[in-house]
Formats: C-alpha cells, sequence, structure tokens
C-alpha cells in the first residue's frame, strides 16, 4: 500500500506546505 517514495513525498509535501495539510496522495 505505503511505499517508502510514499512517506518522502508526504514528509517533502508537509515540508513544502510548512503548516497546511498536504494532498492526499497515496499512489
Amino acid at each position: 500500500m505505503k511505499q517508502n517514495g510514499s512517506i518522502n513525498l508526504f514528509q517533502y509535501w508537509n515540508r513544502l506546505r510548512n503548516g497546511r495539510p498536504a494532498p492526499k496522495r497515496t499512489e
């Protein structure tokens, strides 16, 4: 289901948004 890339992307978005909720992208 969740791949290492997905987690990395999630954390990346979190930092990019810097507070704002990251988009739900689990592909």
